[in-house]
């Protein structure tokens, strides 16, 4: 395949994207008209720019990716949606993101014109991913300095001693994530593509590849991120099954049993060796609940709840359980399946409101709106607005994308991430070249992630569009993945002649 451009400024945006995609939280970005702006979409932004230049003087060539119009379609319907929004400044910002993020990956793609280009990107992912992981790690043990020294270490942009929040002294990582949810998603994602790796071929780097998986393995454990677990956990049996399509991958049934017995193993003896783990546990897995229906609300303390008292945040509640005087304050129940988790009590909110518009939606980033409608009624909810209150979101991207963009914009999303598996299998399927398993390790990576989003909002990330965009190359750029195109055998066959 000709390049048709130098080879070495196309890399150093790639690494730069890549590595910046990982910056998320609220020290490596700004706002601008009241919407954040993260670092890599300012040099997606800045490298748009020069490639538009340079193809106009015919020295860069666009290429198709196969997701442009599902993407075009997908953000024409949220552009609709906008219209049906109660609170439409909101709406336009998050349209903008997710346009944004739809160029990013965009760009992401067009960068890869060889398979050089991959094999550099997925050296700086898997390089930054694992920087991310010991930064998470180091908040852990920073925290716990902190507490049991009395020492002062720095942990990060978001802080760490949430003693009050897990009662414990383990603190919980953020890595550079604005939520620590984030940085249980990425671990997760990072220890299959790492162990993918590993069991795919005579690899040299193996050993590095391990200690990649166990590290990515440890911080998937201390976020305490239920969704991701669970991910992870029904991932691995399914990666027992991709040995039997593919040839390069020797993941057995024995290689899945023993990884899932060690989690499980290790899981009960921390969990029975160190009391501030049992906490965690016992904390954040099983505490009782006391809300009344089905609102998130403050309790009555010594009367009636008033239309002038603010909704409690839970981080907030699950701080303090004492009202006023002494007297309990309500709590809320993060237990996984019950019917007063604070998670399904958000997504019944989303559900409830997406019937008022069940088709296009009630437009992007509806569910502050109707959150706060819910909690304090009408007025309630557009003084919160005037006050420039820092807005809710749902905890599941499903839920999210039902109430914004309506049934229309959940089937097409749900269009594209079978399109995007279907994508993986048949091009990977059968595949014998050394240049597969790169391609596979990145498709798993991102298929688990997006699983995660049932109870994440992890698609607002741009690392998540970035993975995207690599994936997406990696299939398009190997040669020797899947069916050779014609104008490959074409250049093939000139080269052999010639």
């Amino acid at each position: 395949m000709r390049n048709e451009e130098p080879v070495k400024w196309p890399r150093a945006m790639l690494a730069l994207l890549i590595a910046t995609a990982f910056l998320e939280g609220s020290g490596y970005s700004f706002r601008i008209l009241g919407l954040r702006v993260r670092s890599v979409q300012v040099l997606a932004a800045l490298f748009l720019g020069v490639l538009g230049l340079l193809s106009l003087t015919g020295k860069w060539r666009w290429r198709r990716s196969p997701f442009d119009y599902w993407l075009l379609v997908f953000l024409a319907v949220n552009g609709i949606a906008v219209f049906n929004s109660r609170w439409k400044a909101r709406s336009l910002k998050i349209f903008f993101l997710l346009v944004s993020l739809a160029l990013l990956y965009w760009l992401v793609f067009q960068l890869h014109r060889s398979a050089g280009d991959v094999l550099l990107s997925v050296s700086v992912f898997l390089a930054a991913g694992l920087a991310q992981v010991l930064f998470g790690l180091y908040q852990v043990l920073a925290g716990m300095a902190n507490h049991y020294r009395g020492w002062s270490l720095p942990i990060g942009h978001m802080g760490l001693a949430h003693r009050e929040f897990i009662n414990s002294v383990w603190g919980r990582p953020y890595g550079t994530q604005v939520e620590p949810d984030f940085y249980g998603a990425i671990c997760m994602a990072l220890a299959l593509m790492f162990l993918v790796l590993y069991f795919s071929g005579k690899n040299k780097m193996r050993r590095w590849l391990l200690a990649g998986a166990l590290l990515s393995l440890l911080g998937l454990y201390f976020s305490f991120v239920r969704a991701a677990w669970l991910v992870f956990l029904l991932a691995v049996p399914l990666l027992a099954l991709g040995r039997m399509k593919l040839a390069f991958f020797r993941f057995t049934w024995a290689s899945a049993l023993f990884i899932a017995g060690c989690s499980f193993g290790l899981y009960f003896f921390a969990a029975t060796a160190f009391p501030s783990i049992r906490q965690i546990c016992d904390t954040r897995f099983a505490q009782s609940s006391a809300l009344a229906g089905n609102e998130v609300r403050r309790a009555p303390v010594g009367g009636a709840v008033s239309a002038s008292q603010e909704p409690v945040a839970p981080a907030v509640a699950a701080k303090s359980t004492m009202g006023i005087r002494g007297k309990p304050a309500w709590k809320y129940d993060t237990t996984l399946i019950n019917g007063q988790n604070i998670r399904l009590i958000l997504m019944r909110q989303s559900l409830r409101t997406w019937g008022e518009n069940p088709v296009f939606g009630n437009g992007p980033g509806s569910f502050a709106f109707s959150s706060w409608r819910s909690q304090l009624g009408e007025a309630g909810a557009w003084r919160m607005v005037a006050e420039n209150r820092f807005p809710p979101t749902d905890p599941s991207m499903i839920f999210t994308l039902l109430e914004d963009s309506g049934l229309v914009g959940l089937l097409l999303f749900l269009a594209m991430a079978v399109k995007f598996l279907l994508l993986i299998y048949r091009r990977i399927s059968g595949a014998g070249s050394a240049s597969a398993p790169l391609a596979f390790a990145l498709g798993v990576g991102l298929a688990a992630l997006m699983l995660t989003f049932v109870l994440t909002s992890g698609l607002w990330l741009p690392l998540t569009w970035v993975l995207l965009g690599l994936s997406v190359a990696s299939l398009e750029r190997f040669p020797s993945v899947g069916e050779t195109s014609p104008q490959t055998r074409a250049e093939g066959d000139h080269a052999h002649r010639h």
